[in-house]
C-alpha cells in the first residue's frame, strides 16, 4: 500500500466511525464529494491544506489524524515507500544532508522558506 492508501483508509474509518458520509466530510471540508471519494481510494494526493481540513471535518487535529497515517503505515509489511521520499538514514558513502540543508539541496532552508524561530 502506498501512503495515500493509508491516508484514505484512515479517513474512512473515521468517517465511518462518526457515522458521516462522504457528502457529509465534502460539505464539512469544502470540497466535493468525488474528492473525498478520491482521498479513500487513495487515488489523490492531499496537500497540507487538505489534510488540516479533513481533518477538522473528522474532529480531529491534523496532527492526530496523520498520527493514525503513521500507525497504519507502520504496521503494514507492504508499505511501498516513495522513492523520492526517503525514510530511512543515507548508507555509508552516500551524502546526508548537513544541519539547516534539506534533502532537496541547500536551497530549500528554513531561512529560505520564510520560516524564523520563535522570539
Amino acid at each position: 500500500m502506498r501512503a495515500q492508501q493509508h491516508f484514505g483508509a484512515v479517513l474512512r474509518r473515521r468517517r465511518d466511525t462518526l457515522g458521516m458520509t462522504q457528502s457529509s466530510v465534502a460539505r464539512l471540508s469544502q470540497f466535493h464529494r468525488s474528492y473525498i471519494a478520491d482521498l479513500e481510494r487513495g487515488a489523490a494526493n492531499p496537500s497540507l491544506g487538505t489534510i488540516l481540513r479533513v481533518a477538522k471535518a473528522l474532529k480531529l487535529s491534523a496532527a492526530e489524524f496523520m498520527q493514525r497515517v503513521e500507525f497504519e503505515i507502520k504496521r503494514d509489511p507492504n508499505y511501498e515507500q516513495d522513492p523520492k521520499q526517503p525514510l530511512r538514514n543515507p548508507k555509508k558513502g552516500e551524502k546526508q544532508a548537513s544541519q539547516g540543508e534539506s534533502e532537496a539541496g541547500p536551497e530549500i532552508t528554513a531561512a529560505a522558506a520564510g520560516m524564523t524561530p520563535d522570539p
